[in-house]
């Protein structure tokens, strides 16, 4: 069987790989630009392309490809030569590095805030973060990226097990799938599709990818969002409490649409 192992070109891992460095503080460890990247990323790259580990001798072929991007940026000038750094595995930009990055004055983000008039200014954006109004009475911070794999995966477990528990209460069979949507709920003639989104933060600011955004736009009426916001994990790794808002129906604000990555064509 043909494994389906598509990786993102290596121009946008490069430009991504030093906007991840940009909101470290200018550098990072191998492993926490990998896990940033694979939230970046996350629409594109399936868990075949993640646990490939054929025709590469080191770790998987998904970090395999990052670090085939480190030499070109240190070669252009964008990262600073390891031997020059002094600590083993930290990746560091370097003043042309930090002054290619795309600023922004929330170290939660990784790509700048734009302003979207039109709805097709957004088609080609890869990751997207929409304001969740209902939380903005809360400090404002983005759901964001989780520092572990582990910890993100208990979160967004315990956020879909809540959506879950609410829409049977509501009389919907409840369905999960995962993408481009969470949850298929049905009850007699009506069909609801379920975005679910946990975070540890606010939840005043939500990320969206393109396909999410994309299956929103084709499904006019038919969506739902369940956030869930303030979750705590315990150091065994359990994910319990938080607050959640419901949209239903949910229909997206573009003016509250904020492209963090694109695609250009040269």
């Amino acid at each position: 069987m043909k494994q389906n192992l598509h990786y993102p070109g290596p121009t946008r891992i490069r430009q991504a790989i030093i906007d991840v460095l940009y909101n470290f503080g200018g550098e990072a460890s191998l492993g926490q630009v990998k896990e940033r990247l694979n939230n970046v990323f996350a629409d594109e790259l399936t868990d075949e392309a993640l646990s490939a580990t054929e025709n590469t001798r080191n770790g998987s072929r998904w970090v395999h490809t990052i670090r085939g991007a480190k030499q070109p940026l240190v070669d252009d000038g964008y990262l600073v030569p390891p031997s020059e750094i002094g600590r083993r595995g930290i990746w560091k930009l370097t003043s042309l590095g930090l002054s290619r990055a795309t600023k922004t004055p929330d170290a939660g983000a990784i790509f700048p805030s734009v302003d979207i008039a039109e709805e097709d200014d957004f088609d080609d954006d890869d990751l997207i973060a929409t304001e969740v109004d209902d939380a903005a009475s809360l400090p404002a911070t983005r759901q964001g990226f989780m520092a572990s794999s582990a910890v993100r995966k208990a979160v967004e477990e315990h956020a879909v097990e809540l959506a879950r528990k609410y829409f049977a209460s509501l009389g919907y069979a409840v369905e999960t799938y995962g993408k481009p949507f969470d949850l298929l709920c049905s009850r007699e003639e009506d069909t609801l599709y379920v975005e679910v989104k946990g975070t540890q933060g606010s939840g005043a600011e939500i990320l969206l990818t393109r396909g999410e955004v994309n299956f929103h736009r084709n499904n006019p009426g038919k969506m739902a969002l369940f956030v869930t916001s303030g979750i705590e994990v315990s150091s065994e790794g359990q994910a319990s409490g938080g607050h959640s808002i419901i949209k239903m129906p949910w229909v997206i604000d573009v003016e509250s649409l904020t492209p963090y990555i694109f695609t250009y064509k040269v």
